[in-house]
């Protein structure tokens, strides 16, 4: 288990900072962050830039606030953090408000504080490939990516201004649909997590409308991206937690598929999964059971598995019941 600080003002980003402490602790990584010192910016100071510099990895956030300079001082506690990280060696990872992003007017610093995040964030451009965020899912969805690629390949560079730009045409209420198309494509192709955040937005629009189609289409393009790259399986954990019967049914139903291909789901994604046995919709409950058998051998020899579909053999319903004693027959 590495440690990651989590470092970026706090009142403008609180909902930032706890996607991004969620993204840390499902790759299985502990994340250092300030409100466990204390909730406000005026945090110890000393312990904050201890832990900075003997992290093993830097996540900075940065919108519109320079942040709160401790002792009647220039620096900020934000622009500390991220110099105790460098000067002790720390990678970092930073990303930076996307400039169209919609914004609190009164969370938006101006003058000296604004002229000093302008200079910080300068010099972190030219030194780091920084990644850009909309929201507070967005953010987790990059930083999971962006966590899971450095600790699996080392600090890899991703070219994150592509994906800025490519975002704009996707995401564009005007201009051709072969643009958009094209755009997405090459969104996909490269793994952008800006994308693949704003592919589950889409979906949880389409749940709340009740539209069946769209909810399958966009959970078909979720499954073909998750299928190569491991770290977007917590948007399916999101989907799974949070998704209405239909969303969570699909969601079921693409992470059966996923497995049939050979791809181990993340403990926590298989976790929420056995939860659904209590779910009131039967049809959620026999998609779960069908989908328990096709899991990898090593996830179908997970204890609570066989005890899920022990629980969904004797289901008030024929066919929750009959999908879950055939997939027993598949257990190991």
């Amino acid at each position: 288990m590495s440690t990651v600080y989590v470092s970026s003002t706090f009142r403008d980003l609180q909902e930032h900072r706890k996607a991004v402490s969620l993204a840390i602790k499902r790759l299985g990584h502990a994340d250092i962050a300030m409100e466990y010192y204390v909730s406000e910016d005026a945090r110890p100071v000393d312990r904050c830039v201890l832990d900075a510099g003997s992290c093993d990895l830097y996540v900075g956030t940065f919108a519109h606030r320079y942040g709160f300079c401790p002792d009647g001082g220039e620096v900020s506690i934000t622009e500390l953090e991220f110099r105790a990280a460098r000067r002790n060696g720390v990678d970092c990872l930073c990303f930076f408000v996307d400039e169209g992003a919609d914004w609190p007017s009164d969370q938006i610093e101006h003058g000296v504080g604004a002229r000093k995040l302008e200079e910080l964030r300068a010099e972190i451009g030219e030194h780091y490939l920084a990644g850009f965020f909309a929201t507070p899912d967005e953010l987790g969805a990059i930083a999971t990516a962006s966590i899971a690629r450095y600790f699996d390949l080392g600090p890899t560079p991703f070219d994150a201004m592509r994906e800025h730009r490519l975002m704009k045409e996707f995401t564009a209420p005007t201009g051709l649909p072969r643009d958009r198309t094209r755009a997405a494509q090459a969104l996909a192709n490269m793994g952008s997590p800006r994308y693949v955040a704003e592919i589950k937005r889409r979906l949880l629009e389409a749940d709340e409308a009740g539209d069946v189609t769209r909810i399958a289409h966009f959970l078909d393009e979720l499954q073909r991206l998750a299928a190569s790259r491991r770290e977007l399986m917590p948007i399916f954990l999101d989907l799974l937690e949070e998704g209405g019967t239909t969303q969570r049914f699909f969601a079921v139903f693409q992470l059966g598929e996923l497995a049939l291909r050979g791809v181990s789901l993340e403990p926590a994604v298989i976790d929420e999964l056995v939860k659904l046995a209590d779910s009131p919709a039967p049809d959620v409950r026999r998609q779960l059971a069908h989908t328990l058998g096709k899991l990898t051998h090593t996830d179908k020899a997970r204890p609570d598995v066989r005890r899920t579909l022990d629980r969904l053999v004797a289901d008030a319903h024929e066919a929750v019941r009959e999908m879950a004693v055939d997939s027993l027959g598949k257990l190991p």
